[in-house]
């Protein structure tokens, strides 16, 4: 080879080398140029770069983002395929992007294409994040004004509130710097960061600040914008609140008094609490009364009294804490009577004009327009809208609309609320007063609205009250402003009035708010399926918590004494719940009241269980290893102390509730599996009562072919706006179908003609009066299934309208089937995509108040019919009646619990030594020794015969639940 050959196959490999390497080459120059510049604004070419010390954030002239980078890597996390525009205008309902960026003297001049609207932007890089302020606009008719829209890579973890997005090594955020100003987040197949001013709000003047940093920086990164830029900053004992030990702290949530305060004490440290909160209205009087009332009822003392309370508290060694209704006002406050304050808002799009003179008797109230979109008497009373009028200085209650001529309100209440009932003029305003839940709400262009914030903070230095959940601030809808203004004005107005240290626990709404709010993910209790909510409600709220790099808790977790729509607390759902706060490092609060705590006779032994948990939690005693095995949904686990006293964590099975009874055909027959090795026996056996027969006189008939009287008007169920999917057919009607027994029967038949892939449609059936259920909680029927695998339901509504239990059979059969429904369903609900897979279906219920039952298809793919058939639906007669002697044979070993156990009373078996028996609230009621050697619960299946004593006084029903245990965690 010549060398002027060798030279040009050099020159080739030179080339090849540069074209695939030098991109690279260049990008990892530039970034290493670029970490030898201080921070700051630059202008290269065709472009202008804000380099912080870990950040380049480069925008092109054309006004488009054009790389944002890891400073020290180089790496660029701009979604390249659209980086869009680096900033944009609203007007009249389109959207402008910016087309030209131009810098001079610390400031960008922004130009929006076509339009003529130009902007004027301060610009600051300071060494670890960037200011941008819209200092000027010269057009004032915009809707909004878009300071930043970053689509970034960075999805891993994208926050609800805080406008940040990271995966495990460099993160970013835009921060608002006033609450003025809004940024949010959005996930999926990119991140996009979003910050804006509103019109409605303020333009000139909104401010944010732009970061980038690595992941383990950035909550540091967010501390310091926070001091340096005036933000919230909340501390508690001397450290940054987000990163206090408090936050891991457990609360006691109660309804504590003066006669009171020494018990609530002694449970809270006895279950490791570190703080008591007291329920809003156990503490306050009134809410619209200021400054705030003590409630005498609960502190005679008045407010010597609660600060006594107070000081018990903290001088035990526990923190204090108060929930409020934040904006409430009550109905009969002075506020509204004799004449309404000013200050009350009204709902501006709810306004109608009263159509004639009327009189201070007059019963009907006429209006220029018909009064469609006000609450209908068929609607539910939602939270936030109610069916109360103000005109003039006289409140109105109505009870229904009269959408056709005549239009107006029927059935007034006149001078309701203690106001005046007064003659009223043609073409007065009648204005639809804000409420929320029972109260009314503060206008907040009025000094009402900074009234309410301020006696709220004052109570909290008043009563050194260390923590607040301010519950329902901020949430009323219909205001012409933006809800996150409202939210940041409210909240900030609490913060600020304040002077002391406080924990503020609330999930935040916005990204101002998120500065505020150190703790959140609290949800409301629920009574049945607990563990199943837990981790669909309340984990799934964790994972979101820490994306939004904001300390959790788990709760409000309920504690209650046996009812009717409810059990009473055991161990096994509190150990749960605190399992997975130690997993988490996460808090807990326990909702419950003194007649709960009192009512339950297990109560001490499950506060020292779980005080043990929170303390193993608070020390950090188990490694990381073993906290993420405790995360894993549905699996649950026990404490116990080895040989040399240390703690371990034992994983525990318990299978699923089995109803039986003791009679032939299999009924008291099943099989049990263990995926642990082989062990002792370890059960439950809990009476049940006794059943009548389906088609007893004593029976209460719920649905019977023929006609029935729908609800098809207004809202459906739970509020929801209709009463199928969108694309399907559902009917529901009498049919000449013979069931067993009888000669006709329902049909209900459903055909999915959209897209939704889990259809649902019902009918509402309302009963002319209420019915009483308390002692027929079972439902039965018969039914023809289709083998479809869809689910017909049985919703049971009391008439709060609100509360609600499912009953259920899966139609994965084919003809007809005795369906008999012991008990509603549980955390199951969350397993159907319908408007009672809902926490309300699993909550409270008063079986005594049964005002409609809706009959459901739901679990329809796209495509699917369904049709079924059922006969009467009865609702069973429950009998108490003493379980005698119960037992079990598993694998052939007997044995026998020489015992009887009342309705609802039940034994737990350790698998050696005595049986000890509950009654129905966990108090203890004596101690048995069975006869029989403890049968061995094999490794995988095990077959098990319940039986007892079979005689006409005593009944043969029980509930078994078996539980097995593994090895420990390692």
């Amino acid at each position: 080879m010549n060398r002027a050959a060798s030279k040009n196959q050099i020159a080739n490999i030179k080339a090849w080398v540069w074209l695939r390497a030098g991109p690279l080459l260049l990008l990892a120059l530039s970034a290493v140029s670029a970490q030898d510049k201080p921070p700051g604004v630059r202008v290269e070419g065709d472009r202008i770069v804000l380099a912080t010390s870990q950040m380049v954030y480069a925008v092109a002239t054309n006004g488009y983002n054009q790389a944002f980078q890891d400073r020290q890597t180089g790496k660029n996390y701009l979604d390249a395929a659209d980086p869009g525009h680096f900033m944009s205008i609203e007007k009249n309902g389109q959207r402008l992007g910016s087309t030209s960026v131009e810098f001079a003297g610390g400031f960008l001049q922004v130009k929006f294409g076509g339009s003529g609207i130009w902007a004027k932007i301060h610009v600051r890089v300071l060494p670890h994040y960037a200011t941008l302020e819209l200092t000027a606009v010269n057009d004032h008719t915009i809707s909004s004004f878009h300071l930043a829209d970053l689509p970034l890579t960075l999805t891993k973890y994208v926050s609800r509130s805080i406008a940040s997005c990271r995966d495990d090594d460099y993160a970013a955020a835009v921060i608002p710097l006033n609450l003025e100003t809004h940024a949010s987040p959005e996930g999926g197949r990119r991140a996009v960061l979003s910050a804006l001013a509103d019109r409605r709000v303020r333009l000139e003047g909104a401010k944010i600040a732009i970061l980038g940093s690595p992941t383990k920086d950035l909550l540091a990164r967010i501390e310091q914008v926070e001091t340096e830029n005036g933000l919230p900053h909340p501390m508690l004992g001397g450290v940054w609140a987000r990163k206090s030990v408090e936050q891991k702290k457990s609360y006691l949530f109660v309804d504590l008094s003066e006669a009171t305060a020494d018990a609530m004490i002694d449970y809270a440290k006895g279950g490791g609490f570190g703080y008591i909160v007291v329920y809003d209205g156990v503490w306050n009087g009134a809410h619209g009364t200021y400054p705030i009332p003590v409630n005498r009822k609960n502190f005679p003392s008045g407010e010597a009294g609660l600060k006594t309370v107070s000081h018990k508290i903290h001088t035990a060694g526990l923190k204090f804490g108060a929930h409020i209704l934040g904006q409430d006002i009550d109905k009969n406050s002075p506020l509204v009577h004799p004449v309404p304050d000013p200050g009350l808002y009204v709902y501006p799009d709810r306004r109608r004009i009263l159509g004639t003179n009327i009189g201070p008797d007059d019963t009907f109230i006429p209006t220029t327009e018909s009064p469609v979109g006000l609450l209908s008497k068929a609607d539910k009373a939602l939270y936030f809208y109610g069916r109360d009028l103000r005109i003039n200085d006289e409140i109105v209650v109505y009870e229904d609309l009269q959408t056709a001529p005549p239009y107006g309100f029927t059935g007034c209440q006149r001078g309701a609320h203690g106001t005046l009932a007064a003659a009223h003029r043609a073409g007065s305003p009648i204005d639809n007063l804000a409420q929320m839940v029972s109260g009314y709400q503060a206008d907040w262009r009025g000094d009402l609205y900074d009234r309410i914030a301020s006696a709220e903070a004052a109570a909290l230095d008043q009563f050194q009250f260390d923590f607040l959940y301010p519950d329902g601030s901020g949430a009323t809808p219909g205001y012409p402003l933006p809800a996150w203004y409202l939210s940041n004005l409210i909240f900030s107005k609490l913060y600020h009035y304040t002077r002391r240290e406080v924990l503020f626990g609330l999930a935040p709404p916005t990204a101002y708010t998120w500065h505020i709010f150190t703790r959140g993910n609290t949800v409301d209790f629920v009574k049945s399926g607990m563990i199943q909510y837990f981790d669909r409600v309340s984990v799934a709220g964790a994972r979101n918590s820490a994306a939004d790099l904001q300390p959790f808790e788990f709760g409000w977790f309920g504690y209650f004494r046996h009812a009717l729509d409810g059990a009473a607390t055991r161990l096994r759902e509190m150990q749960y719940a605190w399992s997975k706060a130690l997993a988490y490092g996460a808090a807990m609060s326990l909702e419950t009241k003194q007649a709960a705590l009192d009512g339950n006779g297990r109560t001490q032994e499950i506060f020292a269980t779980i005080k043990n948990w929170e303390q193993l939690k608070l020390n950090d005693y188990f490694p990381e290893r073993i906290r993420e095995q405790l995360k894993a949904p549905g699996k649950e686990f026990v404490l116990d102390r080895a040989v040399d006293a240390s703690w371990r964590i034992l994983p525990v099975t318990y299978s699923p509730e089995k109803h039986v009874t003791a009679v032939e055909g299999g009924k008291n027959v099943w099989t049990l599996e263990n995926a642990y090795r082989d062990q002792s026996l370890r059960v439950s056996i809990e009476a049940r009562p006794t059943l009548t027969r389906y088609g007893d006189l004593a029976n209460v008939v719920l649905l019977e072919p023929g006609p029935l009287k729908l609800n098809t008007s207004a809202t459906g169920p739970l509020g929801s706006p209709d009463r199928q999917t969108t694309g399907l057919e559902y009917r529901l009607k009498t049919s000449a179908q013979e069931s067993p027994g009888e000669k006709t029967s329902f049909e209900v038949a459903a055909l999915n003609k959209g897209s939704n892939a889990a259809g649902w449609g019902c009918a509402e059936v309302i009963f002319d009066t209420p019915k009483d259920l308390s002692h027929h909680r079972a439902l039965a029927t018969w039914v023809e299934g289709d083998g479809s695998g869809a689910y017909l339901h049985f919703i049971l509504e009391d008439s709060s309208r609100w509360e609600a239990r499912d009953y259920y059979v899966r139609l994965d059969f084919k003809g007809w089937k005795y369906i008999e429904m012991p008990e509603s369903a549980k955390g199951e609900v969350y397993d159907f995509a319908f408007p009672f897979s809902h926490y309300e279906a699993i909550r409270s219920i008063k079986f005594a108040e049964i005002s409609r039952v809706y009959v459901f298809l739901s679990n329809l793919p796209s495509g699917a019919a369904v049709t079924a058939h059922f006969s009467r639906l009865e609702a069973l007669r429950e009998t108490p009646q003493t379980l005698d002697n119960p037992g079990l044979r598993v694998n052939g070993e007997s044995i026998n619990f020489p015992v009887q156990l009342e309705t609802n009373w039940y034994l737990e078996y350790e698998g050696n030594g005595k049986a000890r028996v509950f009654d129905e609230n966990g108090f203890t009621k004596g101690e048995v020794l069975p006869v029989g050697k403890a049968p061995i619960i094999r490794q995988r299946v095990n077959e098990v015969v319940f039986f007892c004593s079979r005689d006409q006084r005593f009944g043969q029903r029980s509930k078994v639940t078996f539980m097995t245990r593994g090895e420990p965690l390692q």
